[in-house]
């Protein structure tokens, strides 16, 4: 799922066991090839994901996981509060469904009844212009299940041209 900063979701992908891995799953998406493509909602646009996804122009996960660098550090904080947007957002559904939290139908079924959620609570988002209640993210809600097959073996220019021109931008607001 994409969401933006009213927890609204922009991209859904329901068609996946929950047991394959979150990259993988992303790169078998219409999300990854447009954005590999060069498509952006807007310029300059990224999405910003946890540690086990790979550096690109477009996806940009955390700095080191400890990074000793005072503004790798600034850097990851305003990551980690930014992304919470998408924790928050999963909370927020939950909340609203609580059926998606014990599926028990065929896969193809749990797809349609997820996606039919996310565009329900969509709809709710439109109207109530905020959600019913702030969802509070806990560290422990993040499993960061990081499978060396997907990430990459050699460092994306792009990805790291980026990375250090947002670095950049934490550097000059010291």
């Amino acid at each position: 799922m994409v969401c933006g900063p009213n927890h609204e979701f922009y991209a859904v992908d329901a068609n996946w066991p929950g047991s394959v891995h979150d990259a993988r799953v992303l790169r078998n998406t219409n999300v990854f090839a447009a954005f590999e493509s060069g498509w952006r909602p807007f310029p300059g646009a990224v999405l910003l994901g946890d540690s086990a996804y790979p550096l690109k122009e477009w996806l940009i996960p955390p700095r080191h996981q400890n990074p000793n660098d005072e503004t790798e550090q600034r850097f990851n904080r305003k990551h980690k509060s930014t992304r919470r947007l998408i924790e928050c957002s999963y909370g927020i559904l939950k909340e609203r469904f609580p059926c998606l939290n014990h599926l028990r139908t065929q896969p193809y079924k749990s797809g349609m009844i997820v996606m039919t959620c996310a565009v329900f609570h969509n709809i709710a988002c439109l109207i109530d212009h905020e959600p019913t209640e702030e969802y509070v993210y806990n560290e422990e809600d993040n499993f960061q299940n990081i499978d060396e097959e997907y990430q990459e073996e050699a460092p994306n220019v792009g990805g790291m041209n980026r990375v250090n021109s947002l670095l950049d931008y934490f550097r000059r607001r010291v």
